[in-house]
Formats: C-alpha cells, sequence, structure tokens
C-alpha cells in the first residue's frame, strides 16, 4: 500500500506545490489586539494593576489578561 497517487499526469505548475515552499510572513501567534471602548480599558487596568500585586508567574498574569 503507498499514500501516493500512481498514476503519472505530467509535471505541476511550480505554484500549484501543496507544500509551503516561500517564507512565511512574521507575525506573532494568537489574536490580532482589539481597541477597547474607554470604560473598559479602564476596568482592565485596574485589574492588570491588582493582578501585579498577586503572587503570580509573569506568564500566569499574561494568559489571566
Amino acid at each position: 500500500m503507498t499514500l501516493e497517487n500512481t498514476t503519472s499526469r505530467g509535471s505541476q505548475a511550480p505554484d500549484s506545490a501543496l507544500e509551503n515552499t516561500g517564507d512565511a510572513p512574521k507575525r506573532r501567534p494568537g489574536r490580532v489586539p482589539v481597541s477597547l471602548p474607554d470604560v473598559f480599558a479602564a476596568v482592565l487596568g485596574d485589574y492588570t494593576a491588582n493582578l501585579a500585586k498577586a503572587p503570580l508567574s509573569a506568564q500566569t498574569r499574561r494568559t489571566y489578561v
């Protein structure tokens, strides 16, 4: 049993490969940041300030925010 198609129909165009052959754009993983309304930004700021005082690791604080 083989995993590849055994019939030959000629070569593919270079830009039709199934794999990425070029460099992927450099972007950070995760969601794109969104703008918060001022009311919510103030609440998040207070939460972040209080969270900074908690005995948690930096990774945990970042995850909670």
